[in-house]
């Protein structure tokens, strides 16, 4: 085996030679002591640092054949994983609708929780930070219109609405549902107090939620296309978004206004990143770019040019800025300068970074799960954590996740 660097070439770590085919998803837990990722009809938990036998969770008998996996993730205290299924290509039933299907199974030992349904499917997913409540967007409602040759063919129903749902993870998934959209909703975000949340939605709103009484807030609204990206500053009074229309806005919470519009990008802009220590942001665009920006003054730093760019991540310390495209290579920048320090063939089209440890996953065509790691002395210190982490309560698990980094 062989760990990927950054200063120098190491060795990356192939964390299942055994799975083969197209293996998209692929998660580390919140404290890193855990790796979810899927292939075929299986999702497979692995602990990390431990050498047993991973968790095997065969979901085929469990859902229906007209369903497919599009999501997977844990929850914030390691002790359950939830996945997310979509209605597909292979829907056989002619006139019935697209809905989508959460399940839940524990981490532990691979014995099923809970299981949500919806009468849509979903486009994306979020936990609040105090894992408690979890919510979902949207897509647009269609129906199977024929199938044929082994495929299902889709219209859209034009329905009126994109609704949110969010479901109280300990007072008996309590659920509420979320009308104001009336397109894919791409992006939720939770303030850091939960009290509050945002979602960004192809209608091209911006809609600010009161997550106690499902009250919508306040809508920003500018964007001349699809909101596409959503993030929150760190002390929670700006919003920003990008858009198919070319342009990335900050948003005041309190007032509604648009304070930023920057124009910099060519083409369509498609996704924001955020550093971990929430003092820059990375916008990626179908022009080719992905621009570095700082929070606060809101400047353009630096441009990077990427054939095709896929996927976008931050090392655990902030030093470099992982880009992956659509071949399945994977750049490494230093963030400083915008540099490139190395380059790597074959490596995965997916990337999966956890701000607490230093490990970055990445998944693709090669059908295999890779472990990234910094330097050995940050490997002495996760190693010490992980241990450190595994000696506490769920309680103090979830507090943990709250606390500040350095």
């Amino acid at each position: 085996m062989w760990y990927v660097g950054c200063e120098e070439r190491r060795e990356v770590e192939v964390i299942d030679s055994e799975v083969l085919g197209w293996t998209s998803l692929a998660k580390c837990s919140f404290s890193g002591t855990k790796l979810v990722y899927s292939f075929g009809d299986t999702i497979k938990i692995k602990d990390v640092g431990i050498n047993k036998p991973s968790t095997m969770i065969s979901y085929g008998s469990a859902v229906e054949e007209k369903y497919y996996l599009d999501d997977i993730a844990f929850t914030k205290d390691d002790e359950m994983i939830l996945a997310i299924f979509n209605t597909g290509f292979l829907h056989p039933n002619v006139g019935e609708s697209s809905s989508a299907i959460v399940k839940f199974w524990s981490a532990v030992n691979g014995e099923p929780v809970h299981s949500l349904y919806v009468d849509y499917e979903i486009d994306c997913m979020k936990l609040a930070p105090d894992n408690k409540l979890f919510a979902v967007g949207s897509k647009r409602h269609s129906r199977v219109t024929k199938f044929e040759d082994g495929f299902a063919y889709w219209i859209d129903d034009q329905a009126e609405e994109c609704p949110i749902y969010v479901w109280d993870m300990i007072d008996e998934w309590k659920c509420m549902k979320l009308s104001g959209h009336t397109s894919d909703v791409n992006s939720i975000v939770f303030f850091e107090d939960c009290s509050k949340m945002v979602s960004c939605s192809n209608d091209g709103k911006i809609i600010i939620w009161n997550t106690v009484t499902g009250e919508l807030i306040k809508k920003l609204q500018g964007h001349s296309g699809a909101v596409t990206s959503i993030l929150l500053t760190p002390d929670g009074t700006h919003v920003i978004s990008c858009s198919v229309d070319e342009t990335i806005r900050v948003w005041n919470v309190d007032s509604g206004k648009c304070e930023h519009v920057l124009h910099a990008h060519k083409a369509s802009i498609y996704s924001l990143v955020m550093s971990n220590d929430k003092s820059l942001f990375a916008s990626m665009s179908d022009d080719g770019t992905i621009k570095m920006w700082s929070i606060g003054d809101f400047q353009l730093l630096y441009t990077i040019n990427v054939l095709s760019p896929d996927d976008m991540a931050y090392s655990y310390d902030d030093k470099y800025f992982y880009v992956s495209n659509s071949m399945g290579n994977i750049n490494v920048y230093d963030v400083n300068t915008g540099g490139c320090i190395s380059s790597y063939r074959d490596m995965g089209t997916y990337l999966s970074s956890n701000p607490n440890f230093g490990m970055l996953l990445s998944s693709g065509s090669r059908g295999i799960i890779e472990l990234q790691m910094e330097p050995l002395q940050d490997l002495i210190e996760y190693a010490q954590n992980l241990y450190r982490y595994r000696e506490l309560t769920n309680e103090e698990r979830v507090k943990y996740y709250l606390q500040p980094r350095n």
